[in-house]
């Protein structure tokens, strides 16, 4: 039976002992095959997470993927995503607006080019914000910190 393993802490522990996918393999007992579909796909069986937490000597649910974890990612991802979209639309929007000032005459290009560069290190800063804050609010929620 197949079941989800979270192949980025197989991954940093393995890499923790320098040890190669056909190193783990070999002390693991599993196939260097196996020891790749576990780090790429996600996916084991039961014997060989077991296989896996014996050599790294941690408890098997370490090792088990947390899927309100992914939920998180996902969501992590989702608002990132429309953060940015919004920012976009608010800086697109000044711009027409300043560009649409500046062909009726009520903005001097001089004004207008102050205008442009304030806009675009609004929405500079408003893109790392939501960079930021959003990888914030995934590690604090990921480690359980936080509660919905």
């Amino acid at each position: 039976m197949e079941m989800k393993i979270n192949s980025n802490r197989v991954k940093q522990l393995r890499n923790q002992r320098s040890w190669s996918q056909d190193q783990l393999a070999s002390v693991s007992g599993l196939s260097l095959r196996t020891i790749q579909r576990i780090e790429n796909l996600s996916t084991c069986s039961l014997d060989s997470k077991r296989a896996l937490a014996a050599v790294f000597e941690v408890d098997i649910d370490e090792l088990t993927l947390n899927e309100q974890r992914s939920v998180l990612a996902e969501r992590n991802w989702k608002g990132r995503s429309y953060g940015y979209a919004g920012a976009t639309l608010g800086v697109l929007s000044a711009f027409v607006a300043i560009a649409w000032s500046l062909m009726n005459g009520y903005l001097s290009y001089e004004a207008a080019g102050i205008h442009f560069s304030i806009v675009g290190v609004i929405g500079g800063v408003s893109c790392t914000a939501i960079a930021v804050l959003s990888n914030k609010f995934f590690a604090c929620c990921s480690t359980g910190c936080c509660r919905e």
